[in-house]
């Protein structure tokens, strides 16, 4: 590879990572959801973000791009880290409606699914529900 092409590809990263870096630590919404999601706190996020402004600003050295590239592949390792941990975590934590059911709960469907006869004598409720399925079909 040309060393110009090489050289304006390691300052255009710099650029690059001086500018997410700033945004991290700027508090832009898409950064400060991304580190929430996670459960990382505002600590994580500034460290991150100047972590990222150094290595960025190590890029643009030809001297310090080896420094500077170790630190964005530590940085690039730790967040995927953080992710898949989060990732690992939800699944772990499945929601109750995800969970399995119970045996009883296939008689309850099949009960609900063919309900017992009314009295004679009683009116049938009609919900704003039905009415709305009744103009649609």
């Amino acid at each position: 590879m040309n060393i110009k092409a090489m050289r304006c590809a390691q300052v255009a990263l710099g650029v690059l990572f001086v500018s997410a870096g700033a945004a991290k630590l700027a508090g832009v919404h898409i950064m400060i959801h991304q580190f929430d999601v996670i459960g990382l706190g505002p600590a994580a996020r500034y460290v991150a973000g100047s972590l990222e402004i150094i290595a960025g600003l190590c890029l643009f050295s030809t001297r310090l791009a080896v420094y500077g590239a170790v630190l964005v592949s530590c940085i690039t390792v730790g967040s995927v880290g953080a992710t898949i941990g989060h990732a690992a975590r939800v699944v772990i934590e499945a929601p109750p409606a995800l969970a399995p059911q119970p045996a009883f709960s296939r008689t309850r469907q099949a009960s609900l699914a063919h309900p017992a006869p009314r009295p004679h004598g009683a009116q049938k409720v009609v919900t704003s529900a039905a009415i709305a399925s009744r103009q649609i079909a």
